[in-house]
């Protein structure tokens, strides 16, 4: 066998095996001759006719061609030994066309049992369609791009595939100029005609044009992009020049347009419209100003629209959708509010009893901050922390480490832009830094009322906080009540607590306090007690005392302030507490503070 024949031989073998499942003869049948092809017909446009001549009960008939792309099979029985095939040739290449037949037993090929392939070739007569494309390539919004094909002598089915897609044509023009997608990834696109012989795209060649597909490459118009470094979230200063960047495959001249639109739809143009010539690498750069002049405080977006006059489109000039970039105003300064630990300070204080330092935090949005300033009591800077952080620590002294003079000072920060927050927002501290030689003790004890200093309360499952207190009709109490919802005394279930505080005097040191509450047993329940408890800096309780069952005055500890641990700043803080069936009324306490000031 040569090798024609070998490559004949499998080609046929190939898609009988991909069609036909095998159907063994039995022990007593022999392997059928190979048939003959006689009276071949491929005169007709499209159309190939031979009849096959055969000793067996079936024939297996196909058409291939020098791209290995087989037709279906087709299957008939044996009538007289002749059986008459008929096959549809559009879109088989003209290059080794072959028909190729086999007898088989049955209509179901086996290797085994069928016999060997017969082979002729044939000239399909597949008469070229007349094709035409868009003479302009370049295609942009709005454009068509199209293909017509015109194929009166012909037949079969025309597909045009754009990349990955593919579009069944109709007999005339076709407009494909929706099929082409812009990206920035994608610009340019393979278009190919290919003419099938099913309405689907299968079985394909291109029989025209010397078998080679037709390749158009399309630029497509890709939408413009923009960006640009809106001043958010506020504009205190009345301009401010931030960059921004347009980017557009289009050339030519060009017109920009600007404008603020706010939430409620109104629109305010920015100076006039901007011209120029796009840059060859189509990046067209500058500083935009944005002017707050008559915009009221909430969100707007910065809107552009964008024209480009390109000769490669059209004669009018293209104009892409407005496109837009949000921004905030806030005309009082950054959204953040800077709080101290302390509103005095003594940086010249010789003893660790004595604030010489205060902690200042921010609290908002804190990623708008780039620096910190210390101002005196006329606007002066004197002392900067720079870069972004929402806590700072200051010891009074200046951006040189000079102690600042005593007075009043204000902290604030700055974001990007140099806006500041406003005096609203800002921390007000006060500096001593003289007098410190000869210190002065005072004493005060302040009243504080017990509903008005609660600033948390624990309050479990079974148990009731009242304010006022219910059985006492005194103004401003609390009263804390267990097991009035259930009986569960588990400390889980039974525990009523409130959280006190008091803002002390303002001192050079503290020496003492003591809390005293006013208050006893509720009448219903004579026997309870409650528990009194300082509370540290970190909310641990450092000292406690129970508070007796009559009505009266009962004074927790006396605390030596050696150390500052039982304070939050300037601030002290207690708890009252009950469970298991206790009900306990707090009227007022008396907080008691002995402590130094300068002279």
């Amino acid at each position: 066998m040569s090798k024609a024949s070998r490559v004949r031989t499998l080609a046929f073998v190939a898609v009988a095996v991909v069609a036909m499942s095998a159907a063994p003869l039995s022990a007593a049948q022999a392997v059928p001759e190979s048939p003959s092809i006689e009276n071949l017909d491929d005169s007709a446009p499209g159309v190939l006719t031979f009849d096959v001549v055969s000793g067996g009960p079936y024939v297996l008939a196909t058409l291939t061609s020098f791209q290995d792309e087989a037709r279906p099979l087709q299957a008939k029985s044996v009538a007289s030994g002749r059986a008459t095939f008929t096959f549809d040739t559009w879109g088989v290449s003209p290059l080794h066309a072959l028909a190729q037949v086999i007898t088989c037993p049955s209509a179901k090929y086996s290797a085994s049992d069928c016999s060997s392939p017969t082979s002729v070739t044939f000239s399909p007569l597949n008469p070229a369609p007349a094709v035409s494309w868009s003479t302009d390539t370049t295609v942009g919004p709005g454009q068509p791009f199209s293909v017509e094909v015109t194929n009166p002598n012909g037949g079969g089915y025309f597909w045009v595939q754009i990349d990955t897609t593919r579009v069944l044509l109709a007999n005339g023009p076709n407009d494909l100029s929706s099929y082409l997608e812009s990206s920035y990834e994608n610009p340019t696109h393979t278009v190919t005609l290919m003419r099938c012989t099913a309405g689907y795209y299968a079985d394909c060649n291109d029989t025209f044009d010397g078998g080679v597909k037709l390749q158009r490459q399309v630029d497509r118009y890709v939408d413009t992009q923009f960006s640009v470094d809106a001043p958010d979230p506020t504009l205190t200063q009345q301009v401010v020049r931030v960059p921004s960047t347009l980017h557009t495959y289009l050339r030519g001249a060009y017109t920009l347009t600007w404008s603020y639109i706010g939430n409620n739809g109104q629109t305010i143009p920015v100076g006039g419209p901007v011209t120029g010539t796009v840059p060859a690498d189509g990046d067209i750069r500058g500083l935009l100003a944005f002017d707050r002049t008559g915009l009221e405080d909430g969100s707007w977006d910065l809107a552009v629209t964008f024209s480009v006059d390109d000769p490669r489109f059209s004669a009018t000039p293209l104009e892409a959708t407005s496109m837009y970039a949000g921004f905030d105003v806030e005309t009082q300064g950054p959204p953040i509010n800077v709080t101290a630990d302390r509103d005095v300070i003594y940086p010249t204080a010789d003893t660790s009893e004595e604030p010489g330092s205060l902690t200042a935090h921010a609290d908002g949005d804190t990623g708008y901050i780039i620096d910190w300033d210390v101002l005196d009591a006329g606007r002066r800077v004197v002392r900067t922390f720079p870069g972004h952080t929402a806590q700072i620590v200051w010891n009074g002294r200046d951006d040189a480490g000079n102690v600042v003079p005593s007075g009043d000072y204000t902290i604030r920060v700055r974001d990007r832009f140099g806006n500041v927050t406003n005096d609203a927002r800002s921390a007000k501290v006060s500096v001593v830094s003289d007098n410190l030689d000869a210190l002065v003790t005072r004493t005060v004890t302040l009243r504080v009322p017990a509903a008005r200093s609660v600033v948390a309360r624990q309050v479990a499952r079974c148990s009731t906080l009242r304010t006022p207190a219910a059985r006492r009709g005194w103004a401003g109490s609390v009263g804390l009540y267990a097991n009035t919802r259930c009986s569960n005394t588990a400390p889980g279930a039974s525990l009523v607590s409130s959280v006190h505080q008091v803002v002390l005097p303002a001192a050079a040191r503290y020496s003492s306090i003591q809390v005293t509450a006013y208050g006893g047993a509720t009448p219903n329940r004579p026997r309870s007690n409650a528990l009194l408890r300082y509370l540290a800096a970190d909310g641990r309780p450092i000292t406690s005392t129970a508070l007796a069952r009559g009505l009266g005055r009962h004074s927790g500890p006396l605390v030596k302030a050696s150390n500052a641990q039982w304070r939050t700043g300037s601030a002290l803080r207690w708890t009252v507490s009950t469970r298991a069936r206790n009900r306990y009324d707090i009227k007022y306490f008396l907080v008691t503070v002995v402590y130094q000031v300068p002279r």
